[in-house]
């Protein structure tokens, strides 16, 4: 009787199976592909003065320092909110709900709410008289 399971389980290991790399090579195709993304590693210059650096870490710190500038600089202001804007801490704008930008740190933003009621009770406590507590000065 021919032997038609070779290999194991998955099939023979023949012309017909694929050729799938291992998980070590596919780890180290995609180090390279980083390693070259990000300037291989600090190559010497040719003067012989040190490493010379690629454009791609350059460009990775100046993106993640524009997004991160973008949200410091983005706010949301919720329907029943205002906003004021402040150009070096002096009044500049009131901002409206929704998504408001505001450039940091030049334009800074205090969110306050306009609709809820502000009370303050003076001279009524648990057991109290009405107007006890309740005093008109001069000053």
């Amino acid at each position: 009787m021919p032997d038609n399971n070779r290999g194991g389980p998955w099939g023979g290991a023949g012309p017909e199976r694929p050729n799938i790399p291992d998980v070590d090579e596919i780890f180290e195709r995609s180090r390279e592909r980083v390693k070259n993304i990000f300037g291989g590693g600090g190559r010497k210059r040719p003067g012989g003065k040190g490493p010379q650096f690629s454009r791609g870490p350059i460009i990775g710190i100046v993106l993640v320092a524009v997004v991160g500038w973008l949200f410091l600089s983005l706010y949301s202001v919720k329907p029943e909110e205002r906003s004021v804007e402040l150009f070096l801490g002096s009044y500049h704008a009131t901002g409206q709900p929704g998504l408001n930008f505001a450039p940091w740190p030049i334009i800074t933003k205090e969110i306050i709410s306009v609709t809820r009621e502000r009370t303050e009770d003076i001279g009524v406590g648990n057991g109290a008289r009405i107007d006890e507590g309740l005093m008109l000065t001069g000053d």
